[in-house]
């Protein structure tokens, strides 16, 4: 009996230890499990993330072009337009000089609705830039009406003063082209 009890005891304890085992395989292949299911969950959910950041990065660099190619059209309407006034002044006596200098205001009105496009796409660095093309379009908007209809008319100092004016506007308006390119090209980078 001592042999039979023996194998009774050890088939016993066989039995709870395999068990033993199949619970703890069981409960090991459950969080084994989960823990795959977090990571994996996780890995979705940054992916997702990724994903989504890219797209707004693709869709604020296409409105931030479009607005900077407005601002940089508005730009050279601006310029044509207080390159008519410049002219006109040459001519005597110009009748047009008054329209001339009001459609050059016109595009400035036109410039900064653009420039408040460039305001709210930024960054800070290209509201800054519009900012000064504006105020310098401005500064050059004065000195024009500045100018007498007639050259005999216009002191040399006036004349500076306008090409003061004019040369800060188109220097203004070269440093926003440029900041526009580093903010698209180096974006794409």
């Amino acid at each position: 009996m001592d042999e039979g009890i023996a194998a009774l005891v050890a088939g016993v304890a066989g039995m709870v230890g395999a068990l033993g085992g199949a619970i703890a395989g069981a409960i090991g292949a459950v969080k084994g499990a989960r823990v795959g299911a977090e990571r994996t969950a996780e890995a979705t959910r940054q992916q997702v993330l990724d994903q989504s950041a890219a797209e707004h990065g693709h869709w604020l660099r296409q409105q931030r072009q479009a607005a900077y190619s407005a601002h940089i059209a508005a730009v050279q309407k601006a310029e044509r337009a207080a390159d008519a006034v410049l002219q006109s002044r040459f001519e005597d006596p110009d009748p047009q000089w008054q329209a001339r200098v009001a459609t050059y205001s016109q595009a400035l009105e036109d410039l900064n609705d653009v420039s408040s496009q460039v305001s709210v796409l930024g960054p800070d660095g290209m509201i800054r830039a519009a900012g000064q093309v504006f105020r310098t379009a401005r500064m050059l908007e004065s000195r024009l009406r500045d100018i007498r209809h007639h050259p005999s008319m216009t002191t040399q100092d006036e004349v500076d003063r306008m090409d003061e004016a004019w040369d800060n506007f188109v220097e203004a308006s070269h440093l926003f082209q440029e900041a526009a390119r580093v903010v698209l090209v180096g974006a794409s980078r």
